[in-house]
């Protein structure tokens, strides 16, 4: 992260954020105070997921974490379909050359810009005035948490060429938070799948440092889960 960001006062909004002791920082000696958020894609998770998330959540106190369970506002259910109409749109737009040539855009891509197509003009601003909405209500909800966790995905990676089941992944990045997906789970079948990490915009160090702490712990594998004989 380091590596990849901007540094200085030359770049006064970054420095300002990122560089800020208080917002980076989780005050010496207070517990971390964690959002365990479901979201409206929990539904979708099979059991052998749910049980496993609720079973991981419930070991955070033993290492001076307070975890409170929290509701998203029902406004993020429409949070995929607000999501589709952007992300498609773009890519209608940006794509519209490449997609003449058929030879060299794969058929997902292909039925994706169609769907761009049939989203206009007004539905796509309206959806991008409601992401700011989102991104609002997102941010004052976790003014309170350190970080917060959910499900990286349903579950799993399906077989190819199943549909994937809706993940609350998607929230996260779409309202503008850092966010992190450990591969903390492994399936019935052995195949890993993954919490999700999250926190309020622009906390992103303390984000890293939380998931540092679950690493030295033992609560987060330090590699990839299952670990690979490579």
């Amino acid at each position: 992260f380091d590596a990849l960001r901007v540094h200085g006062r030359n770049y006064p909004f970054v420095h300002r954020h990122l560089d800020d002791p208080q917002r980076q920082q989780k005050p010496e000696g207070e517990a971390w105070r964690i959002a365990f958020i479901r979201t409206h894609t929990w539904k979708h998770a099979p059991e052998y997921a749910r049980q496993k998330m609720e079973a991981w959540v419930s070991e955070l106190s033993k290492w001076n974490i307070q975890v409170e369970e929290v509701e998203l506002p029902a406004s993020f259910d429409a949070s995929h379909s607000m999501h589709a109409s952007i992300y498609n749109f773009s890519l209608a737009y940006y794509f519209q050359e490449e997609s003449e040539n058929s030879e060299f855009v794969s058929p997902i891509m292909r039925e994706l810009i169609e769907a761009g197509r049939n989203v206009d003009g007004s539905t796509y601003h309206h959806a991008l005035r409601a992401q700011e909405s989102l991104c609002r209500e997102m941010n004052d909800l976790l003014a309170g948490y350190d970080a917060l966790v959910s499900l990286s995905t349903a579950g799993s990676a399906p077989a190819r060429g199943t549909e994937e089941k809706p993940d609350p992944s998607l929230i996260w990045t779409l309202t503008h938070l850092p966010s992190v997906s450990a591969p903390a789970f492994t399936c019935p079948e052995g195949n890993p799948f993954g919490v999700q990490i999250a926190a309020r915009r622009f906390r992103d160090y303390r984000m890293l440092e939380f998931i540092q702490m679950l690493v030295d712990c033992g609560h987060l594998p330090a590699g990839p889960n299952p670990l690979l004989s490579i």
